[in-house]
């Protein structure tokens, strides 16, 4: 956690964060969701490439709206690539 607020003091503050969506794949069932989003995201100004990231977002359909429950992310790897996108 302190590895992050220090690159959010020191980069994002200064410069802003942007993110594109690659991909979105959504599963229902009933009153619950998974939502699998492929994203890049980068730092203007900034002379890194653009990192890819996949957030998983869990949702709860109650009394007529949706609620997010959790979200998770991971950053793909060499040895962990991306997964697949449902459909």
């Amino acid at each position: 956690m302190g590895q992050f607020a220090g690159f959010y003091d020191r980069d994002v503050k200064k410069t802003g964060f942007e993110e594109k969506l690659v991909k979105m794949g959504p599963m229902i069932y009933g009153d619950i969701a998974h939502v699998l989003v492929i994203y890049t995201a980068y730092l203007p100004d900034f002379t890194k490439e653009p990192q890819e990231g996949v957030d998983s977002f869990h949702l709860n359909r109650k009394d007529g709206r949706w609620w997010i429950v959790s979200i998770l992310n991971e950053i793909p790897t060499k040895e962990r690539p991306r997964p697949a996108v449902p459909r």
